[in-house]
């Protein structure tokens, strides 16, 4: 019996870790590296928008890497305080997610364009002092 109790234990843990989640996007876990636009920005140049930190990724993707990264944001919609998200044709096409933080907020951005059949995925991570209202106003644009 400790031994199956065990093995549980283990197969939990890995199935928990084998889950992907927004930051292995920009850590070359879901789309290598070289496949990727990373954008990062830190300092003064945020400071008007708001923003302590704002990191970018954009990256092609066939239908299969597509439902694969809107996995990843669905589960950061799922345990987010708050999000606003749009679909087409049963696929996630855009999110605005508030993960957390009170005085200093951390936002996942998600925007999916098609493009030649194929998808061209931005995925935003930011922090600072701004709000939803404030995001939408300067970076967010809904692509119809």
């Amino acid at each position: 019996v400790l031994i199956l109790l065990i093995a549980f234990t283990l197969d939990n843990a890995y199935a928990q870790r084998s889950v992907m989640t927004y930051n292995d996007l920009f850590d070359g876990k879901v789309v290598p590296k070289k496949e990727m636009m990373l954008t990062e920005v830190r300092g003064d140049k945020l400071r008007n928008l708001g923003l302590d930190s704002f990191k970018s990724v954009k990256f092609d993707a066939d239908f299969q890497r597509l439902e694969q990264v809107s996995r990843i944001i669905s589960n950061a919609v799922e345990h987010s305080v708050e999000s606003d998200t749009e679909y087409s044709d049963g696929v996630l096409t855009f999110a605005l997610i508030h993960l957390g933080g009170t005085y200093k907020k951390t936002y996942l951005g998600y925007q999916v364009n098609e493009d030649s059949g194929m998808y061209v995925i931005t995925v935003l991570l930011f922090s600072g002092k701004t709000t939803v209202e404030e995001l939408k106003e300067k970076f967010i644009s809904k692509k119809k």
